[in-house]
C-alpha cells in the first residue's frame, strides 16, 4: 500500500511539473496576435500583396426569380415561368457562439446584413475570450468586418462577392482591407447550407477566415450549426464548432 501511494505521488508531481511548463506555451494566444502585429511586416511578393481595400464593385444587384402560373384559373401546376423582380430592401442577422478545439478560447459573434437595390452592406463582429494561466483572469480580442457585396440569387442557390474593411483590437487598433466570397444552397424547404471565405490583409500579413454550416429555418427565424477556421499569418490558428440563431426579413 505505501508503495502504491509513493508511485502515485511521484506520478502526480511529474504531471504537475509537465502541465506547469506547458501552460504558458498554450496560453496567451490573443496576446501573441497583437505582439506579432507590432513587428515590421515581412517582405512579400505576388498577388497576395494586392490592396484589397481598393477593389471596386459596380453597383449592380441580381434578384431571386419568383415563379407564378400564366393563368391561375386553368394552367396546370407545371406551367410556370420565371420572372425577375426587385426587392428593394432586406434585413438579416445572427448571433453565434464559437468554442475553440484547444479549449482555452471561445468567442461570441454577431452579424447584420442590409440589402438594397444596389448591393448589400454586411457587418460581422467577434469578441474572443481566453482563459489565462495562474494567477488566472481573462484576455479579450475583437475582430470585425464591414463589407459591400453584390450577388447572384436563384430559387435554391445564391452567390455573393464583395470587399471592405477588417479591424483587430486588443490594446491597440489594427486595420486593413478584405475580399469575401459567400454562398448558400437550399436543398430542402427549411434546410440551408452556407459557406463563406474572407481573406484580409493587415500590415502585409494575411488573415483567412472560413465559415460553413447548416441551418434549419422556419418563417423568419433559423438555428445554425457550423464550423469556423481562422488562420492568422501573424498568430495562432483558431478553429472549432459554432452554434447560433438568426433572422431574415
Amino acid at each position: 500500500m505505501p508503495g502504491k501511494f509513493a508511485k502515485f505521488a511521484v506520478f502526480s508531481l511529474f504531471s504537475a511539473i509537465f502541465l506547469g511548463a506547458a501552460a504558458p506555451a498554450a496560453a496567451q494566444r490573443l496576446q501573441e496576435i497583437e505582439e506579432r502585429l507590432q513587428d515590421p511586416p515581412p517582405p512579400r511578393s505576388g498577388l497576395i500583396r494586392a490592396p484589397f481595400s481598393d477593389i471596386w464593385f459596380p453597383p449592380r444587384y441580381f434578384y431571386r426569380p419568383v415563379y407564378y402560373p400564366r393563368h391561375l384559373d386553368r394552367a396546370p401546376a407545371a406551367d410556370f415561368e420565371p420572372v425577375t423582380f426587385e426587392q428593394p430592401f432586406s434585413l438579416s442577422g445572427g448571433f453565434h457562439y464559437l468554442y475553440d478545439t484547444k479549449g482555452d478560447l471561445d468567442g461570441w459573434r454577431g452579424e447584420v446584413s442590409f440589402g438594397t437595390p444596389f448591393g448589400k452592406l454586411s457587418s460581422d463582429f467577434t469578441r474572443f475570450r481566453e482563459e489565462l494561466p495562474p494567477p488566472g483572469g481573462r484576455d479579450y480580442l475583437n475582430l470585425y468586418y464591414a463589407d459591400y457585396r453584390v450577388g447572384l440569387y436563384g430559387p435554391e442557390f445564391s452567390l455573393e462577392l464583395g470587399g471592405g474593411y477588417t479591424g483587430i483590437r486588443r490594446d491597440e487598433n489594427w486595420h486593413g482591407g478584405n475580399f469575401v466570397v459567400a454562398m448558400e444552397a437550399r436543398p430542402l424547404r427549411h434546410l440551408a447550407v452556407d459557406a463563406e471565405f474572407r481573406t484580409s490583409m493587415i500590415r502585409g500579413s494575411q488573415i483567412s477566415d472560413l465559415k460553413g454550416g447548416v441551418s434549419l429555418a422556419y418563417r423568419w427565424g433559423a438555428v445554425r450549426l457550423g464550423w469556423r477556421y481562422l488562420n492568422m499569418e501573424f498568430g495562432p490558428r483558431i478553429n472549432g464548432p459554432e452554434i447560433g440563431a438568426g433572422f431574415r426579413f
